[in-house]
């Protein structure tokens, strides 16, 4: 399950559908919230470094790597007069759900954002409810019901132009390749 810092969809979703195997955090959201969170800091040469610092922990795939370099930060940042604040509020804020943003954990899943979702999200929105905020069931519904509609003829139209998208030429590639793989390739690793 992902979302942004904020646990209300995950205890909406926890209560209905149960807990989610994996709950993570969106990259997206995770970076802006250390962003927005920057004027903690008094130097303007400092911001830089601690979220360039900060990024390249949170891409880090290696466990070991990455808590070497988490101690590390966090020393710097707490022991620093100018990021003393913004060594606080990370260590409140992330220190305690390193498994919910951190790459070392997200190995395998086969996302890193909500941007389609979110993207999705604003097109209902802003070309089916006029960017305004619907309250009324019947109102979405339809909304959701144009969105389906005009969805499937976009599709309808790709399907009769027989035009590919992007994923469709990779599996197409993705299989032409697997074809060619002859047995002699195949090497037995365990029983």
């Amino acid at each position: 399950f992902m979302s942004d810092d904020e646990p209300a969809f995950y205890n909406a979703w926890s209560e209905i559908m149960g807990l989610a195997n994996k709950q993570i955090l969106c990259t997206w959201h995770v970076l802006r919230n250390w962003m927005k969170n920057l004027n903690k800091i008094h130097s303007n040469d400092k911001k830089t470094i601690v979220f360039k610092t900060l990024k390249s922990l949170l891409y880090e795939t290696d466990e070991n790597n990455f808590y070497i370099g988490l101690q590390t930060v966090l020393n710097h940042l707490l022991n620093d007069k100018d990021t003393e604040d913004y060594g606080k509020y990370f260590k409140s804020m992330y220190s305690n759900k390193i498994e919910k943003w951190a790459y070392f954990n997200r190995k395998y899943i086969g996302i890193n954002t909500n941007m389609y979702l979110e993207a999705l999200h604003k097109n209902i929105k802003h070309c089916y409810l006029d960017g305004k905020q619907c309250k009324r069931s019947d109102v979405s519904i339809n909304a959701l019901m144009a969105l389906v509609r005009d969805k499937s003829f976009e599709r309808i139209i790709k399907i009769s132009k027989q035009k590919k998208s992007y994923k469709i030429k990779q599996i197409i590639s993705g299989h032409n390749k697997s074809l060619k793989i002859t047995s002699d390739m195949i090497i037995k690793v365990d029983d």
